[in-house]
């Protein structure tokens, strides 16, 4: 008997982010010039700071398991950058490193959401966003946005779309992909 994959990942869509690179590799591959606004891959090498960093650190064994939030002087530096750029108070202990956004977002939702709680998600988004809801047991419920508003939803648009379900607003400022920004007075509309 093989692998049998749950009823919840089969009804996951795929990466769209993923499926358009495929679609690039394949036509540049036939010879065709095609810029791609797919995944947003650097277009520079790594730093040779931080390459150095990773040497020195396989050559010094720290190569073990670490605490699941993450080490110490990582959380402790990141605590110091929110306090520094942003004015807020973390203590390192409250603070995670996660290997990517995804997983911290599906962390977070998972830990939130019940089945059929929603979550209301300003649109147009991350691709990711509603998958990574639905993944959670939850339903994404979507704001619509436009150029005319900047890609930011008014707190009027927001509260029609509360209900007893709700459970979180989804924000990301600035957005991917419109680069909206919500200001101070929006965030506080908003909430």
């Amino acid at each position: 008997m093989g692998i049998v994959i749950s009823d919840k990942c089969r009804g996951i869509s795929p990466s769209t982010t993923l499926r358009l690179n495929a679609l690039v590799g394949e036509l540049r591959a036939k010879g065709r010039d095609v810029i791609s606004m797919a995944a947003g891959e650097p277009d520079m090498d790594t730093p040779e700071i931080i390459k150095a960093a990773c040497v020195k650190a396989l050559e010094e064994g720290k190569t073990k398991y670490t605490a699941t939030a993450g080490i110490l002087p990582l959380r402790q530096a990141i605590a110091l950058r929110l306090k520094r750029f942003y004015g807020l108070d973390y203590n390192p202990g409250a603070v995670m490193a996660t290997s990517g956004a995804k997983q911290a977002l599906l962390a977070c939702l998972t830990a939130i959401l019940n089945p059929g709680d929603e979550v209301l998600l300003p649109s147009p988004c991350w691709l990711s966003y509603p998958e990574l809801i639905r993944m959670a047991d939850g339903t994404p419920v979507i704001v619509k946005t436009d150029a005319a508003q900047g890609y930011v939803p008014d707190g009027d648009a927001i509260r029609k779309k509360i209900s007893a379900k709700t459970r979180a607003i989804l924000i990301n400022s600035p957005s991917n992909p419109t680069g909206a920004v919500y200001s101070q007075e929006k965030l506080a509309e908003v909430a």
